[in-house]
Order: C-alpha cells, then sequence, then structure tokens
C-alpha cells in the first residue's frame, strides 16, 4: 500500500528515508509477530471472532494512519495495519473446516489469488490517488479503512462460527 508513496511521506512529514522506511518495515514486523500469535488465538478461540478482532485492528490502524500528521504514529497505525495479515491463514482456516475436500483447492485458490489481487489493485490504487500537485498520503488510508470496514461486515454476516476450538492458553 505504502510503496509507491514512502517519498511522498518523506516530504509530507520531514522524515529521511531511513526514518519513513520504517512505515515499511513496522509493518512487516508487525506481520511476522501477529500472524502466529492470531493463528493460535483463531484455535483457541474461534475463527470467526479472532477475524472481527484482526479487522478491528486493522480498521483502527487505517484511520489512525488517515488523520496523523505525525511519522511516529503513522507508524504505530501501521503496526496495526499490519496485524491484518493474519487474515489470510486465518481464512484457509475457515475454508478447511466449511468447504469440502473435493472443492477445497479452488477455494483455497481463490483466496490466495485475492491476496495477490489486492496488492495490485492496492498499488495502482495508490498512484492514483496520490498524483497531481497536492498530493497527499491520507486518502490512502481512508481506503483501506474502508476496505476493511466491508471486509468486517462481510465476515460478521458471512462466516460461520467455528465448530471446533482447541481451548488452553497462549504463552507469549
Amino acid at each position: 500500500l505504502v510503496v509507491p508513496i514512502l517519498g511522498l511521506i518523506g516530504s509530507s512529514l520531514g522524515g529521511s528515508a531511513a526514518e519513513v522506511s520504517w512505515v515499511t518495515t513496522a509493518t512487516l514486523l508487525s506481520a511476522a509477530v501477529f500472524t502466529p500469535l492470531l493463528g493460535r488465538l483463531g484455535d483457541q478461540h474461534g475463527k470467526k471472532p479472532t477475524l472481527i478482532g484482526v479487522l478491528v485492528v486493522m480498521i483502527a490502524g487505517s484511520v489512525l494512519a488517515a488523520t496523523t500528521d505525525s511519522l511516529l504514529w503513522l507508524i504505530v497505525g501501521r503496526v496495526l495495519q499490519g496485524a491484518a495479515t493474519a487474515i489470510f491463514p486465518l481464512a484457509l482456516s475457515v475454508l478447511r473446516e466449511e468447504v469440502s475436500a473435493d472443492r477445497l483447492p479452488g477455494a483455497m485458490s481463490l483466496v490466495s489469488g485475492t491476496l495477490a489481487f489486492g496488492s495490485g489493485f492496492a498499488l495502482v490504487t495508490t498512484g492514483l490517488l496520490t498524483r497531481g500537485e497536492n498530493a497527499d498520503y491520507h486518502p490512502v488510508f481512508w481506503l483501506a479503512a474502508g476496505l476493511a470496514l466491508v471486509t468486517l461486515l462481510a465476515v460478521v454476516l458471512l462466516v460461520p462460527a467455528s465448530r471446533a476450538k482447541t481451548g488452553g492458553r497462549t504463552d507469549l
């Protein structure tokens, strides 16, 4: 989402290239930490409530990033957005529970394809939203918040509750 606009963010917020690179790095680090943790929580407490929680955190991070003019708070917003990377393994787990074995490969391919499509869509849309003389990075994060809100509504309405939960505790 932010790769095409790192320069714009740097010039808007007065950050050096090294400081602005944390806008991307923080998201990747967050994803690396939260994906296995949230996968475990999904197994323990149910995938649907975990998906809902992840999307709420994603929306909060997107709104924070969309409303801030501080590099530090933008990075915090991106850390929150990074947690949303856990959506994909959780979604694949939901498919394994809900889709018959003969239809599972196609369903998993479809969900995996959304990752590639979404990445391409984000790059193109980011470019379109930030072109021109008065380019601003804020609309990019409002778009992310809006898409996450639509996804949250879809999860609430369409994803069934998990049939099996492992329980137990999560050791940090």
